[in-house]
């Protein structure tokens, strides 16, 4: 009985103990996961290309085909290609990191192939990558598929890529799920942006998101959210995504046939039963 009445007086001093702590007293706070992660924590070492390229000679296909080729081999290394406008009669200039000229379209006589913009890429950011077919002979050589496959998983990053800031302004960033290989939609995109805002946007940034959970798709004006699929549910529409940029950069830019749902419903609104009445009867439509 005795020992009874110690350990009820004991539960009960315990529970005053845990009443009495102070109210500001609590668990410690996780570490909260920033939205945009750098693949390379060290923005010294983030390796980042830009391609610019002019528009009067209507190169930007150019460009972008480029850029898939250089992020479907280097997905893994590089943390993003920069697609840049540029009004320069006849400029192709590749760059690493904004400083590094890799290919200049003017000093090399002509375009890159891509075969040769990857060596290039390879030998300043992964030296010890292999190519594949696209690499040198001698290396194609040398290299065993047993060597190649070690190298890769080595390079497994799981975060996520940081918004990259350009310079000028406005500029887009499109981050895309680099499992779910979504880089060509980001380029369509990236296109449909460019041809459309010509003039207006300085440049489109494809930032392809490593993150372990994946399905990332992303797109910012001067680092602000527009769209992100995993809030909406979906993709965003072609049209809808130019409305967004249209409304931020210039208001009154007339997008044509992106804003006819829009136009039909101001004329719907202009036309008065009376006159709609008129017109059905001067076609001869009931």
């Amino acid at each position: 009985m005795k020992l009874l009445i110690f350990v009820s007086s004991l539960l009960l001093g315990l529970a005053s103990s845990f009443q009495a702590a102070p109210a500001h007293l609590s668990l410690p706070k996780t570490h909260l996961t920033p939205l945009f992660q750098s693949a390379n924590d060290n923005a010294e070492t983030a390796q980042r290309i830009s391609i610019e390229y002019c528009t009067g000679c209507r190169w930007m296909l150019r460009a972008f085909w480029n850029a898939q080729e250089l992020l479907t081999t280097f997905e893994k290394d590089l943390d993003s290609i920069t697609i840049v406008p540029s009004s320069s009669k006849g400029i192709f200039v590749v760059r690493l990191n904004g400083e590094s000229l890799l290919w200049d379209r003017k000093e090399n006589d002509g375009f890159p192939s891509p075969k040769e913009l990857k060596q290039v890429v390879r030998d300043l950011v992964k030296p010890d990558k292999f190519l594949g077919h696209s690499d040198t002979e001698e290396r194609q050589s040398s290299q065993t598929e047993d060597d190649d496959s070690v190298a890769e998983a080595s390079t497994a990053v799981e975060s996520t890529p940081v918004y990259v800031a350009d310079e000028s302004s406005p500029s887009v960033t499109i981050t895309y799920c680099t499992g779910c290989k979504w880089l060509m939609r980001a380029a369509y995109y990236g296109q449909e942006i460019l041809t459309t805002f010509d003039t207006e946007i300085k440049s489109v940034t494809l930032v392809p998101s490593k993150a372990v959970k994946g399905g990332e798709f992303s797109v910012h004006l001067d680092g602000n959210l527009l769209f992100d699929r995993k809030t909406e549910g979906r993709f965003p529409e072609t049209k809808e995504l130019k409305q967004l940029i249209r409304d931020v950069v210039d208001p009154s830019k007339n997008l044509g046939h992106s804003d006819i749902q829009e136009a039909q419903e101001t004329i719907e609104e202009e036309v008065s039963d009376e006159e709609a009445e008129e017109q059905r009867r001067f076609f001869g439509v009931d």
